[in-house]
């Protein structure tokens, strides 16, 4: 949580299943927040400024979601797709005993990802000796409009992106909708109504 902030920024730290862009994703959005100058706006937007006003920003490196982007007003989710290259699997089975999904098949020559039951955690990837799983890609799952208190609701995904620029993008552009609206209701209530 930022201290004297009218926002509440999160992120899950010091994990090895995290993607490694998580820190300048943190650092992208804080300072584009800051030159936003979201504290003054909201503050002029709403008078009496209460916890459940402040726009909650949750970004966790992988699947397992320890900073809770899925109750929050905008979730940031890391994933590391894997795939199957065409070097030699030595069958160790230590990517199928990894999956938590039980998404991974060996075969007589190799193994074979259940892309559908795949959560893109990267855990496959990085306990592969042979480098038979490698990655794919890098990016972020985009989620928006979560909430606890009287009317719970979890976060809805709305896309995915490598690009860091484009999570600051979306989460900025959104804020800036709120902040232009005359609506004085929770964010997440604005996000839901206008999605």
């Amino acid at each position: 949580m930022n201290d004297n902030k009218c926002y509440i920024l999160n992120q899950c730290n010091n994990c090895s299943r995290s993607v490694p862009m998580i820190n300048d994703l943190s650092h992208l959005i804080k300072n584009n927040l800051d030159e936003l100058g979201l504290d003054s706006k909201l503050l002029k937007k709403l008078t009496n400024v209460k916890y459940h006003h402040l726009p909650k920003i949750s970004i966790s490196g992988c699947p397992n979601g320890c900073s809770q982007p899925q109750i929050k007003d905008f979730g940031v989710i890391g994933y590391h797709s894997p795939k199957v290259t065409n070097k030699n699997c030595n069958h160790c089975e230590r990517c199928i005993s990894s999956c938590m999904e039980q998404a991974i098949v060996k075969t007589k020559d190799s193994v074979t990802i259940n892309y559908s039951s795949c959560m893109n955690c990267g855990d496959c990837i990085r306990v592969c000796p042979s480098g038979t799983i490698c990655s794919d890609q890098v990016g972020w799952r985009l989620l928006e409009g979560g909430r606890l208190g009287r009317h719970p609701k979890l976060t809805q995904e709305i896309g995915m992106t490598k690009d860091n620029y484009e999570v600051v993008n979306w989460i900025e552009y959104r804020l800036i909708s709120y902040l232009k609206s005359k609506d004085s209701k929770r964010l997440s209530y604005f996000i839901e109504e206008n999605s």
